[in-house]
């Protein structure tokens, strides 16, 4: 398990050693600990046993889906992973009761307006996962598997939330990695400013340190570069003029990345300002604002299916 907001993931093999039994003790505590919060703010009675009757359902049926998930010492071959079908091969090879592949996409893919019918090609990399899925959802409530789905959403935001919550999990955070030590809050915030609006924040840094030629510097570098290659080709004689040629091609069609994009330094920058345009931040809700910025985050991805790749990006 890489960090607390990824799927609570132990070794099945393991499960008897102290330290998993502990991290499995305090990880169902704080699974508890969490839904009765919620269950407070939502104003619903106080049952702690049947609180943590339900969240000991959603932790085994998590650990289920753990088990059938690929290793990832087996995921490395990304050739063995990769299973392209339509959506209509989809759900005939992994129909789930009640539950339509199609339909589904189809639903997520209209809140940007793009159709897809069940000819439309998927890459599957989790078979082995799906071939488990149906048997392992068999043996759940439809209540324990929508309390699975209400705290993978919850767990995901938990750093997101207030105080309370992140201090919830600090027993585990001490059973999985021997210390309850968080980043401070303020690097948490500018850490996540960075990484969502990368150019808007790029544009102020560079307009503050970066030097003004060394751009243009590191440019003339790489066209020099380029020439030299281009110029060294002819004296090779292993190599075919076919295929000088199409080194040539290939040399000429390499576009270069260096530091920033220039258009982020635009007075009236219309492109940087289309990239921010979706999104309706508040100055005063933070947990808003992700939320926010996950959904434009979301419909900017699915777009991209019937988007032609913009290569200065």
């Amino acid at each position: 398990m890489t960090n607390d907001n990824k799927p609570f993931h132990y070794d099945p093999t393991c499960t008897h050693t102290i330290s998993s039994v502990q991290v499995r003790e305090a990880y169902l505590q704080f699974m508890i600990t969490i839904a009765k919060m919620i269950r407070e703010d939502m104003n619903i009675s106080k049952d702690d046993l049947f609180v943590q009757e339900e969240m000991a359902k959603v932790m085994k049926l998590e650990t289920d889906i753990a088990n059938a998930t690929t290793p990832a010492e087996e995921r490395h071959d990304v050739t063995l992973l990769y299973n392209k079908m339509t959506l209509k091969e989809l759900q005939e090879k992994f129909a789930l009761n009640e539950f339509n592949w199609t339909f589904f996409i189809q639903g997520v893919m209209s809140s940007v307006s793009v159709q897809v019918d069940p000819e439309e090609e998927v890459v599957v990399y989790g078979m082995p996962y799906l071939q488990e899925l149906k048997a392992i959802i068999s043996k759940y409530s439809a209540s324990t598997i929508q309390n699975y789905l209400i705290w993978r959403l919850v767990i995901d935001r938990v750093s997101s939330l207030s105080r309370r919550f992140k201090d919830a999990r600090a027993s585990y955070r001490k059973a999985l990695y021997g210390t309850t030590l968080e980043e401070a809050r303020w690097r948490e915030c500018v850490s996540y400013v960075n990484n969502n609006m990368e150019n808007a924040v790029g544009a102020m840094y560079v307009r503050e340190t970066f030097a003004g030629e060394s751009k243009r510097m590191v440019q003339d570098l790489i066209d020099k570069i380029r020439e030299v290659f281009i110029e060294t080709l002819d004296e090779l004689q292993w190599m075919d003029e076919s295929s000088k040629a199409k080194a040539r091609e290939k040399a000429l069609a390499i576009k270069e990345q260096i530091g920033y994009p220039d258009y982020i330094l635009e007075d009236q920058n219309e492109k940087l300002d289309q990239e921010y345009a979706n999104l309706n931040f508040s100055e005063h809700n933070y947990f808003e604002n992700i939320l926010e910025n996950l959904r434009a985050g979301a419909q900017k991805s699915l777009k991209k299916l019937r988007e032609r790749v913009d290569q200065d990006m």
